[in-house]
């Protein structure tokens, strides 16, 4: 392969994992950190660089220069660090020159830049808001000028003052950039002591490094201390090995890899191996990548206590020494062998660009929830946020007309109950925006207890890292009851219900209770699904499924004898026709959706009554 050959194809590869990252990138909604980076890159200057979090500054920093140059919308916000991933693959190039041997075929070099560029795992997060690519960028450029020192290419004094400031900047982006650093620190050191390169220039680099981030480190190791679990600083060895293994899989096939993929992580592990160890290559510079590939897997695995969950993005800082150690053992493979290589590199990419581009998956939809309560939201609604880490999302996406209330995540269960009872007081119908953990956590959150006390949940919509419930107030006088005698398998017996409101048209609202027995306790949690259903057809024109009380009175809780009130309300869609329809209503068992049958064998579901829509 010519250079003009080689050139052209480390282009095409650049620009295809530029498109990839481009394409896609404002179609999804930004997620919690990147809101947070958002807001603390509004900051002014003096409190950004005081700090804002364990995290160093140096992106918020930068974000704030990125805005100020490309814009507000999604797109511009994230097209940063698209463009970091760009320089990152094209530093991976440079790389690869300096520690393949001039022997080494060309294809071993242009695998470093496909694997760089067109990782699914570095692909995932150039299209982030977040510190990852850059602070891959500046540490493949403190990488690259280290081999520049070691090689004597170019003017020594500006080599140290740039290899100091990148090294500076990279930590300053993201605390593990410092694995890298070290091993930098320690191969120059080694050939300053066989006076390869200028000792002077070492001691004046690393001093400066010292004494300009030493400070911060030292100033927040503190809050890092005190943010690692119980278990201390270093996991327990089977944690340990489990998060490196989640780690190793996530850099091989991106951030949310299929486990039947272990196999193909395993291998190229050990072709790195073998590049390594049997590699062509100059024996110090196989140990430098041997040195910078284990720093980054280390410095990530032995320090995993420190972060609530392990995520493969940790690993992100290995990536480039890995694909130089994949490389060298390219080099060694026979022409089947390296065909193989390139083919599951390629299918790897493949299978990452394809998550992108589906639009159906996405972190958060925190936008379109907010959109959906300016569409539908009536005078007089109120809105609560509950976990005030979505205040971030909150500030760039809104705000709605009604003033919400934040339910603070340090409030007293006592004092979230007096905010709630003044709030909920002038507000007939409440939606209710959970975040994070508060819209899984089991049992739910108190202001949804309270809630669903003394109103309805007349929609449920997830959001990804959120949900949206709009509750409205119970009438208080129901109809009279009509009794039942459905029994379902696991002690489940509806005994009666009732209409509290009927509104039977289209886009009316039906809302009813539904009484229920614990004729022995449930041995697990199941949903009830409640189907409207035309005529004698299955599929369902309205529905809602939902555990019991708006999902805080779990199945698998009940006792034995205990009555349970379930109210449902049911939103007919204002396009409904005109005809028969029957109320339908079931149990099943999420996510195997399978259902109890009623004990009398008739199946498993029962006809509540039947109506007409005039």
């Amino acid at each position: 392969m010519t250079h003009c050959k080689r050139r052209l194809a480390t282009g095409a590869i650049l620009f295809v994992g530029f498109g990839i990252a481009t394409l896609s990138l404002g179609w999804r909604a930004l997620w919690g950190d990147e809101a947070f980076a958002v807001w603390a890159s509004t900051q002014p200057w003096a409190q950004l660089f005081q700090g804002l979090d364990n995290s160093p500054t140096g992106y918020y920093a930068a974000l704030k220069l990125a805005r100020a140059a490309f814009g507000e919308s999604v797109f511009a916000i994230r097209y940063g660090s698209v463009l970091c991933a760009l320089v990152f693959g094209a530093l991976s190039l440079r790389l690869a020159g300096w520690v393949l041997p001039r022997a080494a075929r060309p294809a071993a070099t242009l695998l470093v830049v496909a694997w760089v560029a067109l990782a699914p795992l570095a692909t995932y997060y150039a299209q982030e808001a977040r510190m990852y690519a850059l602070a891959c960028a500046l540490m493949a450029g403190a990488m690259l000028t280290t081999t520049r020192l070691a090689t004597g290419q170019g003017r020594t004094a500006v080599l140290w003052t740039l290899y100091a400031a990148l090294s500076i900047a990279a930590m300053g982006v993201h605390l593990y950039a410092v694995a890298i650093v070290a091993v930098d620190a320690v191969f120059l050191f080694l050939l300053a002591m066989r006076r390869r390169v200028d000792w002077r220039g070492w001691a004046t680099a690393h001093a400066a490094i010292a004494l300009l981030y030493g400070g911060w480190f030292f100033g927040i190791q503190s809050r890092n201390v005190q943010a690692a679990h119980s278990e201390g600083l270093l996991p327990a060895l089977p944690t340990l090995l489990a998060n490196f293994g989640q780690g190793w899989l996530g850099l091989t096939a991106g951030a949310t890899p299929d486990p039947r993929l272990w196999p193909v992580a395993v291998a190229l592990a050990a072709l790195i191996v073998l590049g390594l160890l049997r590699g062509r290559a100059l024996r110090e510079r196989r140990a430098l990548a041997a040195g910078w590939m284990l720093g980054a897997l280390a410095i990530a695995t032995l320090t995993s206590s420190l972060v609530p969950v392990f995520h493969p993005r940790y690993f992100l800082f290995a990536l480039l020494p890995a694909g130089l150690a994949l490389a060298l053992g390219y080099d060694r493979l026979p022409r089947a062998g390296r065909l193989v290589t390139w083919l599951v590199v390629l299918a790897l990419a493949t299978s990452g660009a394809l998550t992108l581009f589906d639009r159906s998956w996405a972190k958060s939809r925190y936008d379109e929830l907010l959109t959906l309560i300016r569409r539908e939201a009536q005078p007089g609604d109120g809105v609560i946020l509950q976990n005030s880490d979505q205040i971030f999302q909150y500030a760039y996406y809104g705000p709605l007309p009604q003033e919400p209330l934040v339910v603070q995540n340090n409030w007293s269960e006592e004092r979230i109950a007096q905010a709630y009872d003044a709030y909920s007081a002038n507000h007939a119908r409440i939606w209710l925006l959970n975040y994070g953990r508060d819209a899984i956590v089991t049992p739910r959150p108190l202001i949804e207890r309270r809630l669903a006390s003394v109103a309805v949940r007349s929609k449920l919509v997830s959001g990804g890292d959120s949900t949206l419930a709009l509750f409205e107030r119970i009438p208080a006088e129901g109809g009279p009851i009509t009794p039942r005698n459905d029994r379902w398998a696991d002690g489940l017996t509806l005994t009666g219900w009732r209409w509290r409101a009927r509104n039977i048209q289209p886009g009316g609202t039906l809302v009813f209770d539904l009484l229920w027995r614990a004729d022995a306790k449930p041995s697990t949690d199941y949903t009830l699904f409640v189907h409207l259903r035309r005529g004698s057809e299955d599929a369902r024109v309205a529905g809602s499924d939902a555990a019991p009380v708006s999902g805080s009175r779990p199945t698998g809780g009940w006792q034995s004898g205990e009555a349970i009130t379930d109210t449902r309300s049911l939103a007919l869609p204002p396009d409904l026709p005109a005809g028969e329809y029957r109320l339908v209503i079931g149990w099943y068992r999420f996510p195997s959706f399978e259902r109890p049958n009623l004990a009398d064998g008739s199946g498993s579901e029962v006809v509540l009554t039947t109506l007409t829509v005039p």
